[in-house]
């Protein structure tokens, strides 16, 4: 899917510049001098509405350009329908080609799906290794690949690979990759020949160099690794994935994937954040999650987790007492007061009071690809029971998620 910058299609919209400004309208309507001070404010109204509807038909207008198609009438009106929200001046500025802001943004996005992966999909792609893996062993599977024919090979998905003699549940290759590192083994070749590989298509763009030249010697098995081009699932669909194609002589065929290509996974390159607020309650002397303050981490990659917590904190202590202290700890259980945090601590020393402290907490985790992980801020209270109490009053957390 291609993006298009509005605010470049939009530069020049020439109608705009024959609409007359408030001023010019105002002044050119004469009357009675009171009469006109009174309808000035209701006359500003209706001018600014009316010029709201013509900017929001102009916006339409250049979003279906955009496009490249004619937005639905359902659509129209949900777009017209979130600019109402938009000031005017925002607007203007956006069709005269600067930002329109995050409030208008919003407003001229139409609802879909988010894309999951950025980038092209046929260069500037991320390089995944994978263990060594066989998908193609002829010797197991359809037989030798004749003298002047071609044979369709499966290298992404979990299934079919027995059939060509693969490993039978594939090698982990993923559906949108687009090209391979594969080792190529040319196996009891008959003579003399070469192997030329190229991606799958229904109309199959042969290449003028081969992968990998044989020759009838005994003993010897030929082998050769590129970095092999594969079927586009973005351009076309994919019945399978790779051609290989026999010159001259007969030969096995056997290939192993050392790794894949494919666009950037959002996953990859984007953070996020969670944020959670709750009151808290009363604090004892054991360790637990009193406040209920956690939070929930899904990493859809491998990366890592920085908590941040605020706290609100209320301490009673008697003068001459034992000191009045709270801990916090960042966990990943409830019941783990490990890995101190921070703490608020008021002297034996302190006058007889009620405090309010405010602390902070910030830890940092690691966090595997796939994992979901519950965040824990908890605490312990070091008093003497009747001479001092302290209670969480309020506390917020963010959690957010870095990619490796």
């Amino acid at each position: 899917m291609r993006t298009r910058s509005l605010s470049l299609v939009l530069t020049g919209i020439l109608a705009l510049a024959a609409t007359p400004s408030l001023g010019q309208v105002r002044s050119s309507t004469l009357g009675p001098p009171g009469l006109a001070e009174q309808s000035s404010a209701s006359d500003e109204a209706a001018l600014d509405a009316a010029r709201r509807q013509e900017l929001i038909a102009d916006v339409l207008r250049a979003r279906e350009k955009a496009a490249g198609r004619t937005l639905s009438p359902a659509l129209r009106g949900y777009l017209a329908g979130r600019m109402l929200e938009v000031p005017t001046g925002a607007l203007e500025e956006f069709l005269e080609g600067g930002g329109l802001g995050d409030v208008g943004t919003l407003a001229l996005a139409a609802p879909g799906p988010e894309p999951r992966a950025i980038g092209d999909s046929a260069s500037d792609l991320v390089y995944t290794p994978v263990e060594p893996c066989r998908i193609v062993d002829t010797r197991f599977g359809g037989g030798a690949i004749a003298a002047g024919s071609a044979r369709s090979f499966l290298v992404t998905g979990a299934a079919g690979f027995g059939a060509q003699g693969g490993n039978a549940s594939g090698c982990g290759i993923p559906d949108d990759a687009t090209a391979a590192v594969l080792n190529f083994v040319a196996v009891n070749p008959q003579g003399a020949g070469h192997l030329q590989a190229y991606p799958y298509n229904a109309v199959p763009v042969v290449p003028t160099a081969s992968v990998i030249n044989y020759s009838a010697v005994g003993g010897l098995n030929i082998a050769n690794g590129v970095v092999q081009p594969i079927c586009n699932s973005a351009m076309t669909t994919c019945t399978y994935d790779l051609i290989v194609r026999a010159n001259v002589s007969t030969a096995e065929l056997v290939v192993d994937v050392l790794g894949y290509f494919r666009r950037f996974d959002k996953a990859q390159v984007k953070s996020f954040s969670v944020f959670r607020s709750a009151s808290g309650g009363p604090t004892a002397s054991t360790c637990s999650n009193y406040g209920g303050v956690y939070v929930t981490i899904t990493a859809p990659v491998a990366g890592s987790v920085v908590a941040n917590a605020a706290m609100q904190v209320m301490m009673t202590h008697v003068n001459g007492g034992s000191g009045t202290e709270l801990d916090f700890f960042w966990e990943t259980s409830a019941s783990a007061c490990l890995n101190n945090t921070t703490f608020a601590y008021l002297p034996t020393s302190s006058p007889t009071a009620t405090y309010y402290q405010p602390v902070g907490a910030t830890r940092r985790f690691t966090v595997a690809a796939g994992s979901t992980t519950v965040f824990y801020l908890n605490s312990k209270a070091f008093v003497d029971v009747g001479e001092g109490i302290t209670l969480m009053g309020y506390s917020s957390m963010t959690a957010t998620f870095t990619p490796d």
